[in-house]
């Protein structure tokens, strides 16, 4: 019996969504738990794992729109599913000529037309949404409907027209679409006001550059989410989205960072941050933009959205806000700028925050006072010390090998000397340990030394670490499991707490493949 793979609801709100990528072609077949599809709503991107094995059959083609609830395609047997179903109608597949809704009596104003709210976004100002034909058979217009509407309407140029001039056409991307529609709506429905804030840098430049050095670990980027987070937490009533004819108030500070990946611009949500560390902070955020380049990051409605652009020597800007949200923070350059101190002109490190604000929600005044807020707490951050994340400095890591005969490989990076080698089962003289076991053991290595170095940051007193790790005997390497066991005098939920920063700060964890699973298992003992 085939299963259905059906159109998920990411949000309340959501209507349709975009099929971005099959990772499984039309007829191959997938095992149950692999990635199947990459789906994308108004405000999210999310990968769907095939619930069952079998062979897949595609019923809706990547960069199409589809309802909540649709079938997006089935996995079956190989003798259930031997022709595909029909695809989905397309803008290709609709009439040449438009076709208008109408009714009995005069023709519908556009309220009153059956409408998704994406449909609506597309429309505006472009076409009655009475002169579009609604596809479906539930009746209600789609943004797919509108699409084609719009296309033949454009392909209708009265004939013996002039040629436009124009140079070459490209299609816009299914996702570059979305966002477009999503800065469209924002603008109309916000009012926009923008506030240039100056920065004295003094602080924050001295954090640049020791970042760069590596003695540092959090970024300009990483200490505006902090400070910003800080400042949203005491203004409770900024903190806000608009919801029809009420402003409701958020429980909690999340914050949406924008960052460029080689599919678009994504915006992963950092959650509750407002009493969040600097080390959290940089924690997280490297974890979501990481998360981001590999597509596995969710975004969604935030208090407000930072955006850095300052690496591109960009001063300021007139950002505009993500959709439902009340504050966008814009960072420009930090350069050396003329001001005046002591009744003398001198050199010193600035920084220009553009805020954006939705004025419906916010007013002048209180824009500024938040402003002013940010202001004094970036330039009054204490760097660096215990807050500021520091890291020890490494000389520079390399290797030579000296002996690369046979399966034996001898090593030297000046201070120490080892050797590895392969097995006699496959040619070795097993004088050392094999490639992978040494990978294995430093990744163990490197992570009981990162869980220490967080626990000691965190002032989480750990009294003994001991641990044990493995993966597949032979052959290319699947996955790695590794158990780490603690004995702590501290609560569960406060060792349990370690693991995942530690896992962020493993450099050897960095270094394997994004796609292979490490499994890590925490086994907390009393101390006493």
């Amino acid at each position: 019996m085939a299963v259905d793979v059906v159109m998920p609801q990411l949000g309340q709100a959501m209507v349709t969504g975009l099929v971005v990528t099959w990772h499984v072609a039309d007829g191959e077949e997938v095992q149950a738990g692999a990635p199947l599809i990459t789906i994308e709503s108004d405000k999210s991107a999310f990968d769907l794992d095939a619930a069952a094995s079998g062979i897949v059959r595609h019923r809706v083609p990547e960069g199409q729109e589809a309802d909540v609830g649709a079938v997006l395609g089935t996995i079956g047997a190989a003798d259930t599913v031997s022709s595909p179903p029909p695809a989905l109608p397309s803008a290709a597949d609709a009439p040449a000529a438009p076709t208008t809704l109408s009714t009995s009596g005069p023709a519908v104003a556009d309220r009153e037309v059956k409408a998704s709210p994406r449909a609506r976004a597309l429309a505006e100002g472009k076409i009655a949404l009475r002169d579009v034909e609604a596809r479906g058979a539930d009746g209600i217009i789609t943004a797919g409907d509108v699409e084609a509407a719009l296309a033949r309407r454009a392909s209708a140029a009265p004939i013996g027209a002039p040629p436009s001039g124009d140079g070459a056409r490209h299609p816009i991307s299914a996702t570059h679409r979305n966002a477009m529609r999503r800065l469209q709506t924002s603008w109309n429905q916000a009012p926009h006001i923008v506030q240039m804030v100056e920065i004295d840098a003094t602080a924050l430049a001295a954090a640049q550059k020791a970042n760069r050095a590596g003695t540092f670990a959090a970024t300009v980027n990483d200490i505006v989410i902090h400070a910003a987070a800080r400042t949203m937490a005491e203004f409770a009533d900024i903190n806000v989205h608009i919801d029809g004819d009420t402003i409701v108030e958020a429980d909690r500070v999340d914050v949406s960072i924008a960052v460029a990946t080689d599919r678009g611009l994504r915006t992963p949500v950092l959650t509750d941050l407002g009493n969040a560390t600097l080390e959290q902070v940089a924690t997280a955020s490297r974890e979501a933009i990481e998360a981001s380049r590999q597509g596995r990051a969710v975004a969604g409605r935030a208090s407000l959205t930072i955006s850095n652009l300052g690496r591109y020597g960009i001063r300021c800007g007139s950002p505009v806000l993500n959709l439902d949200e009340t504050v966008l923070i814009f960072i420009g350059a930090i350069e050396e700028r003329a001001v005046v101190k002591d009744g003398a002109v001198v050199a010193r490190p600035g920084l220009t925050l553009s805020i954006a604000y939705d004025h419906r929600a916010v007013d002048g005044l209180r824009a500024a006072e938040f402003s002013s807020a940010i202001r004094k707490r970036l330039e009054t951050v204490e760097l660096p010390g215990e807050a500021a994340v520091p890291l020890a400095a490494h000389p520079e890591r390399k290797a030579h090998l000296s002996s690369p005969s046979g399966l034996r490989c001898a090593l030297d990076n000046g201070r120490h000397r080892w050797v590895i080698d392969e097995p006699p089962a496959i040619g070795g003289s097993d004088s050392g340990p094999d490639p992978v076991t040494s990978v294995l053991a430093a990744l163990l290595s490197c992570m009981t030394i990162a869980f220490r170095l967080v626990a000691t940051r965190r002032k989480v007193a750990i009294d003994r670490i001991q641990g044990a790790i493995e993966t597949s005997p032979e052959g290319k390497v699947q996955e790695i499991r590794a158990v780490l066991e603690v004995w702590s005098s501290e609560p569960p939920k406060r060792v349990e707490a370690l693991l995942k920063p530690a896992k962020a700060s493993c450099y050897v964890h960095d270094m394997l493949r994004h796609d292979l699973p490490l499994d890590i298992e925490l086994r907390i003992h009393s101390a006493d």
